[in-house]
């Protein structure tokens, strides 16, 4: 009981047959409603046919519902298998007209990982990160670090490094929280006799109800039997009830 209008379209750069950047487009009207789709892929510095796109995006407006939903996916890899770096990324934006309240600006996402906007350099060094906002407030975070191993013979080495921070701001009530994390592992094994070493800090914040800010450093050895496995923790909160505003 709908009646559809679809056009799509091919578009590019003439010069080099759309090296620099070719892509195709679909926009569909369905009526009764109206409900509008905008449907697009593109790609940039690749030749046209090779290989998957570098954005998606889709864009839909639902005259029914009083909607409107915009996303975008966003890859792009330097070298054909992203040996120098590898990115992706997501975006999305979402309206409600008939309820302000009802809307967000999502550049990445805190959960699922997969969500996030992710980076792996030179394949050593991956980072992840995430900005969220809506009516409630922002979110925000990153991730970078390292997970290696080698092995040489015998000898097998573990590296582990990474640090993580993360912030979160409400508007009502005007509240903020946030944390960094740094943790390290390093360990070495041979002929099955190993050692490893983990050093960890952590900082934690919280203002202004309540308000409360949390450190804490801990290192700890494994050793080969029988010597002690040697540790060590140190924690430091301070916490102050202050007076709420009128």
């Amino acid at each position: 009981d709908a009646f559809a209008l679809g056009v799509g379209t091919t578009i590019g750069t003439l010069s080099d047959n759309g090296y620099a950047f070719h892509g195709r487009f679909l926009l569909v009207l369905v009526l009764p409603g109206p409900l509008i789709l905008l449907d697009g892929q593109a790609s940039f510095l690749k030749a046209r046919g090779s290989g998957d796109p570098n954005f998606l995006s889709l864009a839909i407006f639902d005259g029914r519902a009083g909607t409107l939903l915009f996303n975008v996916q966003a890859h792009y890899a330097y070298t054909g298998t992203g040996d120098l770096i590898d990115i992706t990324g997501f975006a999305e934006v979402f309206f409600d007209f008939s309820n302000a309240r009802k809307w967000h600006l999502y550049l990445g996402q805190d959960a699922p990982e997969s969500r996030r906007i992710r980076a792996n350099i030179i394949s050593l060094f991956e980072a992840n990160s995430y900005f969220m906002l809506n009516h409630g407030g922002v979110r925000m975070g990153a991730w970078f670090g390292l997970n290696r191993k080698w092995k040489y013979g015998p000898l097998k080495v573990t590296l582990a490094a990474w640090i993580e921070g993360a912030a979160a701001v409400s508007w009502a009530p005007k509240q903020f929280e946030g944390s960094l994390t740094l943790n390290g592992d390093v360990a070495l094994k041979a002929f099955g006799v190993g050692a490893s070493l983990n050093l960890r800090a952590l900082l934690e914040a919280k203002a202004p109800h309540p308000y409360r800010v949390h450190a804490e450093f801990r290192v700890k050895m494994n050793l080969p039997w029988p010597l002690p496995d040697p540790k060590a923790k140190v924690k430091l909160t301070w916490e102050e009830e202050l007076p709420r505003e009128l």
